[in-house]
């Protein structure tokens, strides 16, 4: 290192990589026999991912509770919460981070 030469801020190149706004991503859409659902956190978050049938009904809880910071990737395989196979159809995936919702319609075709 070289006398007056600073070393870069751990924390400033951290939050330089880190999102700064949580988009949730599914690929691929339609899908069969499972999707991949993927967002970014840019900090520590209260999280819930949870996937819902066109009628609102409740079928997978893929995540609920805190995460850290970073690229979050859930695998999604066509099953409900008791590891029944769901029909072919749309489904919504609804993304809650810290109070703020997002969802995304996708496809599974059986």
């Amino acid at each position: 290192m070289v006398i007056g030469e600073t070393r870069p801020n751990e924390e400033a190149i951290e939050s330089a990589t880190l999102p700064k706004k949580t988009v949730l991503a599914i690929y691929p859409n339609p899908f069969n026999p499972s999707t991949e659902l993927s967002f970014s956190l840019a900090k520590s978050a209260d999280v819930s991912l949870v996937v819902y049938d066109v009628r609102g009904r409740q079928v997978r809880v893929l995540q609920q509770g805190i995460m850290q910071a970073g690229e979050q990737k859930f695998v999604w395989n066509g099953r409900d919460n008791q590891g029944h196979a769901t029909a072919s159809g749309v489904y919504l995936a609804r993304l809650v981070v810290s109070g703020a919702a997002q969802v995304v319609r996708m496809t599974l075709i059986q």
